[in-house]
């Protein structure tokens, strides 16, 4: 039962948050741009990270099952 929580958890941060996270930071990266292009401030880009797509979280799920099952065989 923890595992499950803690597959959910990780689910929905990879899925959510990070992605959440990079699409905020590219607009902030836009608008930076903008504003230094007009020298109103200056900007320093900061990191995109655009988090995972839902296929690539569907197959970290299934490879992470797969691999724990297999452990548990041995």
């Amino acid at each position: 039962m923890l595992s499950a929580c803690l597959m959910m958890i990780t689910i929905r941060d990879a899925l959510g948050v990070r992605r959440a996270n990079g699409i905020h930071a590219k607009t902030i990266n836009q608008m930076g741009k903008e504003l230094s292009e007009k020298n109103i401030i200056k900007y320093k880009p900061i990191k995109e990270v655009l988090g995972h797509k839902p296929m690539e979280v569907v197959v970290g799920a299934l490879l992470g099952f797969f691999i724990g099952l297999a452990f548990s065989t041995l």
